[in-house]
This record gives structure tokens, sequence and C-alpha cells, in this order.
């Protein structure tokens, strides 16, 4: 077994204050549907998520930067698919538990970093992540929402991939932003069991990070 044996004064911390933008979600399932919204289900769909973290720094170039961001949507289950489908509360007529999830996305990833010059430089966070999407509100007469969090939950269906390549802007010694992108990969249709594509349930879109430089 190697261990990494780090200084306490070699590393450097800067805390993400703010980050967060606009996720594209993937919905297959809407193609076998005339309109993409029957029995409630939405096509995929653009959500806003924001949150904090911290870029920890071992060296000029490589670190982690674990971060937590939280979202919000709409789900419903159906029973003839025996799965948990995007929703929205004004889309066609509920045939299931509907429901507002609370997105939980904690983020534990190796973050590298390349100065491009003086105040601009390129980062890559890739690494692990955890997507609890938990039920908290029920909607439209629900009275359980144990079949949306039985799937959401289920079968290890919040591991995914996360990458997050940023350029990063010094405005000055203690403060910066970034400007970038994020995805999510849904690794979990490896082990799931579903026939799903794999754009199912995979996010992508913009990031923006306000920065406190320590």
């Amino acid at each position: 077994m190697v261990f990494l044996i780090i200084p306490v004064w070699a590393v450097e911390t800067d805390i993400q204050l703010f980050r967060g933008g606009l996720l594209w979600q993937g919905q297959s399932q809407e193609t076998d549907f005339t309109g993409g919204d029957a029995n409630g289900i939405s096509a995929s769909q653009i959500i806003t998520y924001a949150g904090t973290g911290v870029t920890i720094s071992f060296s000029d170039f490589l670190g982690i930067a674990p971060a937590l961001d939280l979202y919000t949507d709409e789900m419903v289950y159906l029973e003839d698919y025996g799965r948990a489908f995007p929703t929205q509360k004004t889309t066609g007529s509920f045939t299931g538990p509907v429901a507002v999830l609370l997105a939980l996305n904690l983020n534990i990833p190796w973050y590298m970093q390349v100065d491009i010059s003086s105040i601009t430089s390129f980062s890559l966070a890739a690494g692990p992540g955890l997507l609890f999407r938990i039920p908290v509100i029920p909607l439209d007469g629900t009275e359980s929402m144990s079949e949306i969090s039985n799937y959401t939950l289920g079968r290890g269906r919040w591991i995914n991939l996360q990458f997050e390549p940023a350029l990063n802007f010094r405005i000055n010694d203690w403060f910066g932003f970034s400007v970038g992108s994020k995805v999510i990969l849904p690794i979990w249709h490896l082990w799931d069991g579903s026939d799903l594509p794999f754009w199912d349930s995979l996010s992508a879109g913009t990031m923006i990070r306000m920065n406190i430089l320590m």
C-alpha cells in the first residue's frame, strides 16, 4: 500500500463561494409517445442548479475539489414501465405517483489546473459523484412516494461520473471567477438492468463559479 504524505504547509484551499448553471437532462422514453408528453412524461428538460465547494491544491497543478450542488425536479412513477420519469405539473394527466424531488449532488473529483497566463488558467475536475434524488413533496393527490424513491435511490442509481472543464480568471489576490461546463454521466446504466440508452438521465450544461482565493 502506498501512502501519499503531503505537508500541511503545501496545501492551498480556495472556496467556491457560489457555483451554478443550467443543465440539460436527457430523456429517451419520450420518443415512444406522440408529442412526447403522454402519461405525464416530460421531454428532455433544462434545470437550474446551485451550490458551493472548495478546491484543495496539493501542488501547482493537482488537487481535489469536493462540492455540493442542489436542484429540484418533478418525477412521476409509471407502473407499466417500472420506472420514474421526469415530469412537470402542467404536463398531461398523471397515471401514477408524482412528487417534487430535492436533488443533492455530491461531487468528489480530482482537480487539475494549468496556468495560461498570470491571471488565467484552465482546469478540469473529474471523478465520482453521488446524486441523491429524494422525493420530498407529493403532488396531484399522491399518497405514497415510495415507488419514486425506490427507483431513484435503488440499484445504485445515484452513482455517476462527473466532469467540469473550466477557464479560471483571477481578478485580484483574493477573488476570481470561472466559466465552464458540467457533465454528469449516469454509469449506473451498466448494472441497473435497464435497456436505456447511455444518454438517458445524462446531464450536461453550463457552470459558473465565484471563487475566494486563499
